[in-house]
């Protein structure tokens, strides 16, 4: 058993090794979201700790059963599968599916699995993370709108079942105002897990000094330093060269990633790199177009009240979020 201070002296206990439920080892922490607030660099720096074990793929969704086209795995007993791999000296075992922070049932899910989980949720600026994961959908198939302010106006519709893209596999998310409202989904969570065993992560702290975030979280999660002094840049924004392809990919990467996760079950041939690969080749760097002040001004003025919300859940003043000076 491991004893560690926080910040408040405040004294934790954390088990050391895997934890097993009828032979097989379980997860004990996640990463839950959301999506564009930097999960896949913290994950990236988390899987390079030595007593860290990250499932691959990044995001089984297995308990999103709401968004069942994301979840790689369907069964328990394949999911706990994908964690089998882990050795003794991990002590933190965890997956880092962005959709369950969005989902209905994902966090109750984890709870009943693991009531005692240590759950890491990442939140971001709506105004610049709507816009983000406008791209990221575009970028994946699932928006065919490529102008934000069109894609944004077309929320009624969608709810209605209108517009959705032929490819979109979760219609869920073009409702970014939902999407991205994340003081609600915060709440959502201290209604699920005792705060002391969630710790949220803001956007901008990553940015500033990914450093101190780091070793804040291997606090969190009961683990002593090892000494990363290099944060690189992860998941840029992207656009893909050949439309084809990414069409392809985006059709296919569900079956393609079951097919990868039974074929190493069967055989304990890894696939997974050339898959990502493929993907990675079709790969450019993507600039970033500003859109009208006016619309900056409508996007504060729409997440103004989540943000409020998101500000008493964090204690924490946000208010430049949604009243900065558009253009600053």
């Amino acid at each position: 058993m491991l004893f560690l201070c926080n910040e408040k002296n405040e004294i934790r206990f954390f088990t050391h090794g895997p934890v097993l439920w009828q032979g097989m080892i379980r997860p004990n922490f996640f990463i839950v979201g959301a999506p564009k607030c930097g999960t896949t660099a913290l994950a990236s720096y988390l899987r390079d700790h030595p007593a860290v074990f990250l499932t691959d793929p990044k995001e089984p969704h297995f308990f999103a059963t709401d968004m069942d086209v994301h979840r790689y795995v369907r069964t328990e007993e394949a999911y706990l599968a994908l964690f089998k791999h882990a050795k003794q000296h991990h002590h933190a075992i965890g997956e880092a599916s962005v959709g369950y922070l969005f989902s209905a049932v994902a966090l109750a899910n984890i709870r009943r699995f693991n009531p005692d989980a240590r759950i890491i949720a990442m939140v971001r600026n709506p105004v610049d993370m709507v816009q983000s994961l406008h791209r990221q959908l575009v970028y994946a198939g699932y928006e065919d709108e490529p102008d934000f302010e069109k894609a944004w106006r077309l929320q009624d519709a969608r709810k209605r079942g209108e517009s959705i893209p032929m490819l979109c596999r979760a219609p869920g998310f073009l409702q970014y105002g939902d999407a991205c409202s994340l003081g609600r989904q915060i709440e959502h969570l201290y209604a699920v897990f005792p705060r002391e065993q969630v710790h949220v992560i803001v956007f901008d702290d990553l940015v500033r000094n990914a450093a101190k975030v780091y070793r804040d979280t291997l606090t969190f999660l009961g683990l002593p330093s090892d000494d990363r002094v290099i944060f690189e840049v992860v998941n840029e924004a992207k656009t893909i060269r050949f439309s084809w392809l990414g069409n392809l990919t985006s059709r296919l990467k569900p079956v393609a990633m079951r097919f990868a996760l039974g074929l190493r079950r069967l055989t304990g041939l890894n696939i997974f790199g050339f898959l990502k690969r493929v993907i990675q080749l079709n790969q450019v760097k993507a600039k970033k177009p500003p859109i009208p002040a006016h619309m900056v001004i409508e996007l504060q003025a729409h997440f103004e009240s989540d943000v409020a919300l998101l500000a008493t859940l964090l204690d924490r003043d946000l208010r430049g979020w949604t009243s900065a000076t558009v253009g600053s």
